[in-house]
């Protein structure tokens, strides 16, 4: 958040409203709004403990949660992590099958892929956990992302913009060399 605004990867902000979460970044919350088909409005509640920022070395980035399901009066502390399909891959208990050929297949139709992955934390990762943001520090990184069980695939469509062909033909035309970096 800078000042009253939440900042952050547009695709991924665009996928919290279009599942009907809403995201409260004073509180570090998320809830399902009014628009949510999955679950109720009120029902359950995310927030975020701790947080292991993106890091381009690793592909991924990830969360330590507290889960509370109103709905079955229930409170789960979790380790969230998203990143990249291959960086994932070495960190899940069990791979499932069709793992690189659902996630290849989706990538070579243009998607932007990522994998996401879970596990509850132990006590110890929970005491620590509720501890963070008081001590501004977590259970270390490497024994919270690992031992995780696959949740799915998240593919986004990242199209190309209408004016890209002429743009690019533009800029050849006027001796620049053009290429395209992605990331």
């Amino acid at each position: 958040q800078v000042g009253e605004k939440v900042v952050g990867d547009p695709i991924e902000m665009a996928a919290i409203q279009a599942i009907g979460w809403e995201y409260d970044p004073s509180t570090q919350t998320v809830k399902p709004g009014k628009k949510s088909k999955v679950v109720q409005e009120g029902d359950m509640q995310g927030t975020v403990l701790y947080r292991y920022h993106f890091s381009s070395k690793l592909q991924r980035m990830s969360v330590l949660a507290q889960i509370k399901d109103k709905s079955t009066h229930s409170t789960s502390y979790l380790a969230l992590v998203k990143g990249s399909p291959e960086a994932l891959k070495p960190l899940l208990r069990t791979v499932p099958a069709g793992f690189d050929s659902t996630y290849t297949a989706l990538a070579e139709d243009g998607m932007r892929v990522l994998a996401l992955a879970m596990r509850s934390l132990s006590g110890d990762e929970e005491g620590l956990a509720k501890q963070a943001s008081s001590t501004g520090k977590g259970p270390a990184r490497e024994e919270v992302e690992q031992g995780l069980t696959f949740v799915g695939f998240v593919a986004f469509s990242c199209l190309v913009r209408k004016d890209t062909a002429e743009v690019v033909k533009q800029l050849q035309e006027s001796s620049h060399q053009v290429a395209m970096a992605t990331g």
